[in-house]
């Protein structure tokens, strides 16, 4: 119940992990989490976040510049490594993080409060509508789409149009555009059959 001074945020967890059947990514926890760290440090002063990687997915419009102004401007350390434990003192209850750093030397920090960046995972009804829908779902348990990229909206069955994170993770941009696409497909889709 004390004000944290330094966040960690660990990025990657349970994901591009076979062992975890996750052997993807989720693709955006990257901007989910420095959108956070920024948040952070704006509301509490003096705080000091770091942020964990394993890779800086920051693909969309404007977000390499939001990463490199979230150094810049506000002071978030980047540093990359996997996490391999995390450990709490028992009379501090901080969290010791241990990990293998660039350098290839193992590092430990101490933090006062840790935040994971989890694998976006699908429903367990996304099964059950595929079901319903006839469509098939992906080696994930996503809805299976054809071509996510440069066919976005598309399934494998005519008349049936995905939008957003049943169709594998996606961010609100790339939600909002698939939701675009789908709502056109269908548009032509009922004009073409006459109104």
């Amino acid at each position: 119940h004390a004000e944290p001074k330094r966040v960690a945020w660990i990025q990657c967890v349970g994901s591009r992990d076979r062992q975890c059947g996750n052997d993807y990514c989720s693709g955006v926890c990257c901007m989910y989490a420095i959108k956070e760290a920024i948040m952070a440090v704006d509301h509490v002063a003096g705080l000091e976040a770091t942020v964990f990687y394993n890779d800086i997915r920051a693909y969309g419009k404007g977000f390499e510049s939001y990463y490199e102004g979230a150094k810049e401007k506000y002071g978030v350390k980047f540093r990359r490594g996997i996490i391999s434990t995390v450990k709490q003192k028992q009379k501090t209850k901080n969290l010791v993080l241990t990990y293998v750093a660039e350098d290839g030397e193992v590092s430990e920090e101490e933090f006062d409060l840790v935040v994971l960046a989890t694998t976006l995972v699908p429903k367990k009804e996304t099964a059950e509508l595929a079901k319903v829908l006839g469509l098939k779902v992906d080696e994930f348990g996503f809805l299976e789409s054809p071509d996510r990229i440069l066919g976005p909206g598309r399934s494998v069955k005519p008349g049936v149009y995905l939008a957003g994170y049943a169709a594998g993770p996606a961010d609100i941009p790339e939600s909002v555009a698939q939701g675009s696409s789908a709502a056109a497909k269908a548009v032509e889709a009922i004009a073409q059959a006459g109104g």
